[in-house]
């Protein structure tokens, strides 16, 4: 099982993506505000979520969320170039697709978080 702490940092990340998703389900996204956002969790990800202590995790589940963290990095760098992608974008249906793309994103690290959540030792 996770400590308590893995837990409540897992569950703040999975907060911060809802808010994201939330922000992404607006009629009109404010770029601004999805830039902030994306930022912060970028940052959430690096101090909070990848320097928690796996001490008294089993090797195993050591190297699982070891690896879920890798492609959840991929995911925030991805989703940085994503965001720098539609502040470029000029037309309609391109903002869309690259708010599509960024949504799509949210809703990988959002699973990705429930499968570290779902471990078990």
């Amino acid at each position: 099982m996770l400590p308590s702490l893995h837990i409540q940092h897992y569950r703040s990340f999975q907060q911060a993506l809802r808010q994201i998703s939330d922000l992404l389900s607006q009629h009109t996204v404010d770029h601004t505000v999805l830039k902030r956002s994306v930022t912060e969790l970028q940052q959430y990800f690096q101090t909070q979520i990848l320097t928690l202590s796996m001490a008294g995790l089993t090797a195993s589940l050591e190297q699982h969320i070891q690896s879920i963290h890798v492609e959840m990095n991929k995911q925030l760098r991805m989703l940085a170039m994503d965001l720098m992608f539609l502040q470029t974008a000029r037309q309609a249906i391109t903002v869309t697709q690259r708010l599509q793309q960024i949504d799509d994103r949210v809703s990988m690290l959002q699973r990705y978080c429930e499968i570290i959540l779902a471990t078990t030792e």
